[in-house]
């Protein structure tokens, strides 16, 4: 599962291209360069962090090992925290604009496709969703107005569906897995199988040839 994972992660630098197209789309670095720099230096450093974390596996040994577990999950939620960050800084100078309001459908489809990339790991894809949207949600009732408070209603419904796809994305990907590991032992019995009649036949073609000698 660990392995399925860690081959999903290439999938990151589409979070970098998301930004650069925002900001490319909207005034935000004509109006705040210093803080879309940062945020954009931040965000490359996460991602790279989170490849390097996912490459530090290279044997079935180390993808199961805690420490890589745990190095992966940190550089996952640092990816999802420096994002939270940028959202956030958005939404200081922008709060219910249309840039602002861009930048939301952004992370919703970021979320959304955590659930698959990080459905081997159902926990740390809930963790990574919350933190790309719950945010979202708080600003949404800070904000106090008609859109921002129906905006997040809306989110609320939005990360109840998305734990629903983590749960069901979760179970089909271990479900083929544990399919694909009880192939495997039955290829393993198979072959065993046919070893073994292979042997007998070895010794009824000895028990032949004596037979005939008698």
């Amino acid at each position: 599962a660990n392995k399925d994972m860690a081959k999903r992660t290439a999938a990151s630098f589409a979070v970098v291209i998301i930004f650069l197209i925002f900001v490319f789309a909207t005034p935000s670095y004509q109006d705040h360069p210093g803080t879309v720099i940062l945020f954009g230096i931040l965000l490359v450093l996460s991602v790279a962090a989170r490849v390097a974390a996912a490459k530090s596996g290279h044997s079935d040994d180390d993808l199961a090992s805690p420490a890589w577990i745990r190095n992966y999950s940190l550089a996952t939620i640092f990816m999802g925290l420096v994002w939270a960050g940028f959202l956030g800084a958005t939404f200081v100078h922008y709060k219910s604009e249309w840039v602002f309001l861009l930048l939301v459908l952004s992370t919703a489809g970021i979320a959304s496709a955590a659930t698959s990339s990080l459905a081997p790991n159902p926990m740390l894809a809930r963790i990574y969703v919350n933190i790309m949207v719950v945010p979202i949600i708080f600003m949404g009732l800070a904000g106090m107005t008609r859109v921002s408070l129906t905006l997040s209603g809306l989110l609320c419904l939005f990360v109840g569906a998305l734990q629903i796809m983590i749960r069901d994305s979760s179970r089909q990907l271990m479900g083929g897995l544990t399919t694909i590991e009880n192939l495997n032992w039955q290829k393993a019995d198979l072959e065993g199988v046919v070893e073994e009649i292979g042997r007998s036949s070895a010794q009824l073609k000895d028990a032949s040839t004596g037979l005939s000698s008698i």
